[in-house]
């Protein structure tokens, strides 16, 4: 432990290591379809009734805006004993829930879920956002890429113990999680400390070639505006088209992800064919995670990071494209696609927002990220995917809790989200296009004249003095 101008701090190292293990507890959300057969039965839920208790969760997960802000303006230290006290609340209520000692219904579940999800998503903001100040700007991608791999490799952790501790018991696993995830977080959080920013300046310069160093001097001359609020946000081009984006790969995503199980049974799978598929499911989205971020630093260079959500994009419309075809055999691959591009999608999007839109609001900034997945669930899985199912069954199969067997339970559903896809991946072109100029080497980051203008006289202005650097360290 190091003294700081603002009280002790941890080195950056143990900083991250403590990340890690929040982030590994943290995402319990990706295993819901581990159990969601389970808990189906075990509550009397039809499909849609058990989408919607999903969906809710989901919601309470995405909405992390308000835990944002709280940790921009409190710290990643009361973040985590506040997300201590929320996790332990949410899974207790859900173990006493579903063991009927009080009245329950699919809305009532859903919203404990979306306590514990909100836990959980505060606590990973809080490993993050702490990280991602810590460590200098050359190597943010793969710091992010290890914590939001971890993140993506928690359920796949968790779906293991259940699998071969509690299965099918769901209700041992609430009371597990609820012990588990608050111990960690109680004691981990405490080793969550930001590195003083002058020691992370310094390590930025040294990291730097002296044609950057010069240049980086140049953008703190002309730089204005570089940092945005969650407000300023909503008028910027750049952060729609990547929220639209967000939204079409996440969206999809989580149609799979809650409804993975359902999916199986439909094709005539078995309980151990549903649990070995949210396990793959979830390695595929920590490797996609890892591979993401640390592609996206390895050719930072030479490609801007909008090209590698693109590259999500297409990953996420071939996945469904197809699984549309699918059968009982073919799922693994479509699984294993799908945790690739939805889990490299959230390797990257931090980084962009730290990069385009500051570090000041980083928490809050994040936090509206998630509402696009919070969206993405409510439409694809609770609208699209539950109403399409149950299109294939008579209203007293549905009541009776009859399952809908065959592809074309979930084909129309598949098809229309490799549309979306689609759709997603044109904006991210548009991303691309517009964001070209900050990745390489236009002094002024932004390109949207609804916050910055002047921008063409400016941006002709700086690329002058950039010249200019340039032959003076040619002349050196």
């Amino acid at each position: 432990m190091h003294r700081g101008p603002n009280g002790y701090y941890f080195n950056k190292w143990i900083v991250l290591a403590a990340g890690i293990v929040i982030s590994a507890v943290s995402g319990t959300t990706y295993m819901f379809g581990a159990y969601q057969a389970q808990l189906k039965e075990t509550m009397k839920y039809s499909q849609t009734q058990i989408n919607s208790a999903s969906t809710i969760g989901n919601v309470g997960g995405y909405c992390s805006v308000f835990m944002g802000v709280f940790y921009d303006n409190f710290g990643a230290r009361v973040t985590l004993m506040v997300s201590s006290v929320m996790v332990f609340a949410g899974y207790i209520l859900l173990w006493l829930g579903a063991s009927h000692h009080f009245y329950t219904n699919n809305v009532i579940i859903g919203l404990f879920l979306a306590l514990a999800s909100l836990s959980n998503a505060s606590g990973y903001t809080a490993a993050l956002a702490t990280s991602v100040k810590n460590f200098p700007e050359k190597h943010r991608g793969r710091v992010v890429g290890i914590i939001a791999a971890m993140y993506g490799l928690s359920a796949a952790i968790f779906t293991y113990i259940y699998k071969y501790a509690f299965s099918p018991n769901e209700i041992k696993l609430f009371f597990f999680l609820c012990v588990t995830i608050t111990s960690i977080y109680a004691v981990f959080g405490l080793f969550l400390t930001p590195v003083p920013s002058e020691i992370v300046e310094k390590e930025n310069l040294e990291n730097q070639t002296l044609l950057e160093k010069s240049l980086s001097i140049q953008e703190k001359k002309v730089g204005q505006g570089r940092t945005l609020n969650p407000f300023q946000l909503f008028v910027n081009i750049e952060f729609l088209a990547l929220l639209y984006t967000f939204l079409c790969i996440t969206g999809p995503g989580l149609m799979v992800i809650n409804n993975v199980g359902t999916i199986s049974q439909s094709l005539g799978g078995d309980p151990t064919t549903e649990n070995n598929l949210v396990i793959v499911l979830s390695i595929a989205n920590f490797l996609g995670r890892f591979i993401f971020g640390s592609l996206s630093d390895l050719f930072s260079k030479k490609l801007s990071r909008g090209f590698f959500v693109m590259g999500a994009s297409l990953v996420i419309a071939s996945a469904h494209l197809y699984l549309t075809f699918a059968t009982q055999e073919m799922l693994y691959g479509g699984v294993i696609l799908t945790g690739l591009g939805y889990g490299g999608s959230w390797a990257l999007i931090p980084t962009i927002i730290s990069e385009l839109f500051g570090e000041e609001y980083f928490g809050s900034n994040f936090g509206i990220v998630g509402l696009a997945p919070a969206l993405g669930s409510f439409i694809f899985s609770t609208v699209l995917a539950s109403r399409l199912y149950n299109i294939h069954l008579t209203a007293q199969e549905i009541r009776e809790g009859v399952p809908c067997m065959g592809q074309q339970c979930f084909q129309e559903s598949f098809m229309i989200t490799f549309l979306i896809a689609v759709s997603g991946l044109i904006s991210g072109y548009i991303f691309v296009r517009r964001t070209r100029s900050f990745y390489f080497g236009v002094s002024d980051r932004f390109s949207s004249p609804a916050y910055l203008p002047g921008y063409v006289e400016k941006n002709a202005s700086q690329n002058q003095e950039k010249r200019d650097v340039k032959k003076r360290v040619a002349v050196h």
